[in-house]
């Protein structure tokens, strides 16, 4: 029970009222709080305990909170856990230790023969006309997470029910570690990780758990710090505040983070003015390439450029890992092959491996000078993008796209879309997606932008792919923003006007809580997680 002022446990206030053979066990919180009664005026109070834990700030009672003392009440017969309730005084009652509490002689003038009964030595009164009560765990902890090594302490505020003597505790820390203490001491982690800590309790009527997760992690600062990271691939990281990588004097940048397979956790925070000079290397971004399990969320790439064969801001490959809420803000990324304004590449595996790129975002030029350019992703394979935009101009000899320049197989886009202008010198440009091949599935998306070039075959949407094994659900593009007549697959909606009226996207949720919201005849559509986007 938890109140600003007057808790009870069985009570918040009492007046003029008679209360006789009752109980109550639960903890209570707040000013003037009481173990059975919070405020209590004129009140006939009989043959009643209390044992729960009782938390105030000012004023409080282990039975009861505060006594009016103009009218003050009768307390009779009436105890409360001292132990339990951690209440050394109260306005009336008897304070009992606990081992006191579960012994019958304590209780004089009580009935336990038609109204009480008791299991001496292990367990509180209860009245013959209720049920056994049994145990409920539950527990705080100092902190939920922070840097290793991390020292957490525990607050144990389970209720026992009526076995309050005959419980055994078992604590599972998550790491290995246990205690069967009821109040144990601290406990210190030692290695990055997200951590489940269990607390089972177990009485004669019953067992009761309660869990809580603390994340342990390492904190980056600085450069050196970022650094570092290539040191330990596989642990946990949390960015700590923004950082800016102007400072970086080689000529060719920085060194991408190679075989990454940890969690780096950006905090919404920036890393800006990152360079990646290394158009001869593989992998170029903030990291080269990912490996499985890695999971990159909440990080914003701003300015700065990156040169590499496979290029993004956030990775150059990204295998069998997931993106989240990540933005490429204004960074040129070039390459020769899978160049992308986040990723140059995102691919997992046939047998069940599927990375998804979730709620993320580019606003950056994205030039390859061979193949497969996308203003978000260069190339995909056996993956999931939703939510996802891009902005950015995209520029490629063959598979240009606005949002990806080539598909391959297996691979869905969910209420994703494209501003930029797309221009495509040999073969395959298109506004949304240059070329897919097979098994792609696009529900929900749309683009805008011009797509030019001596390229052929152009297409306002898409330019070329499978037909027998491809499907386009609710996806629109226009003759007038393209500059094209034509596209292989998406329903043409002819003019800017048209793309810019919500009855035109069907199928799609508008709706208050929903994934989409348009400003009728003025803007296009806009992803409600990021809010109004400007071409």
């Amino acid at each position: 029970v938890d109140s600003p002022d007057g808790a009870g446990g069985l009570a918040g206030a009492c007046n003029q009222s008679d209360v006789g053979d009752c109980f109550a066990m639960g903890a209570v919180s707040g000013d003037n709080a009481g173990g059975l009664i919070g405020l209590s005026s004129d009140a006939s109070i009989i043959n009643c305990s209390s044992t729960g834990f009782v938390d105030f700030l000012t004023s409080g009672g282990g039975l009861i909170g505060v006594d009016d003392p103009v009218y003050p009440s009768t307390v009779t017969d009436c105890f409360w856990d001292m132990d339990s309730s951690n209440a050394g005084a109260s306005q009336g009652g008897i304070g009992k230790t606990t081992a006191e509490m579960i012994q019958a002689l304590t209780f004089t003038n009580w009935n336990f023969t038609d109204i009480w009964a008791i299991d001496e030595g292990l367990g509180y009164p209860w009245l013959q006309t209720l049920p056994l009560i049994g145990p409920a765990a539950s527990f705080y902890i100092s902190v939920e997470d922070g840097e290793a090594p991390l020292e957490v302490a525990f607050t144990n505020n389970s209720f026992p029910g009526t076995y309050v003597n005959s419980v055994a505790w078992a604590w599972d820390f998550g790491d290995g570690a246990s205690s069967t203490e009821q109040y144990p001491s601290n406990h210190t982690y030692t290695d990055t990780g997200t951590y489940t800590i269990t607390l089972t309790m177990t009485t004669p009527i019953g067992t009761s758990s309660d869990s809580r997760q603390i994340v342990v992690y390492l904190g980056i600062q600085t450069l050196v710090d970022l650094n570092a990271i290539r040191d330990y691939p596989g642990e946990i990281y949390w960015l700590l505040n923004d950082i800016d990588a102007s400072g970086i004097k080689f000529s060719e940048g920085w060194a991408p983070i190679p075989d990454f397979t940890g969690e780096f956790d950006g905090n919404g925070y920036t890393i800006s003015n990152l360079t990646v000079n290394r158009p001869s290397e593989t992998y170029g971004g903030l990291f080269g390439q990912t490996g499985s399990g890695a999971y990159i969320h909440d990080l914003n790439m701003q300015g700065g450029s990156i040169s590499a064969t496979r290029a993004g801001a956030i990775a150059g490959s990204l295998y069998a890992g997931n993106i989240s809420r990540c933005g490429s803000k204004g960074v040129n990324v070039q390459g020769s092959e899978a160049c992308g304004g986040i990723a140059g590449e995102v691919f997992g595996e046939y047998e069940g491996i599927y990375p998804t790129v979730f709620r993320c975002y580019a606003t950056g030029p994205v030039t390859s000078s061979n193949a497969s350019a996308g203003g978000l992703i260069g190339y995909t394979m056996y993956c999931n993008v939703e939510q996802c935009f891009a902005t950015g101009p995209v520029t490629a000899s063959l598979e240009a796209g606005g949002l990806v320049g080539s598909s391959y197989d297996s691979c869905t886009f969910n209420s994703c879309f494209a501003l930029g202008n797309v221009t495509c010198s040999s073969m395959y440009g298109g506004g949304f997606i240059g070329a897919v091949n097979r098994y792609l599935t696009f529900t929900d998306c749309f683009c805008t932008g011009s797509v030019s070039g001596a390229g052929s075959p152009l297409g306002g949407f898409i330019s070329f792919g499978v037909a027998s094994c491809n499907t386009f659900d609710h996806c629109f593009w226009s003759q007038e923003n393209s500059g094209l007549t034509w596209s292989w697959d998406a329903t043409d909606l002819v003019t800017t006007a048209a793309m810019t009226q919500q009855t035109n996207y069907t199928g799609w949720d508008f709706s208050g809580t929903g994934v989409w919201d348009i400003e009728e005849g003025v803007s296009y559509p806009w992803l409600r997680w990021f809010g109004p986007v400007i071409p």
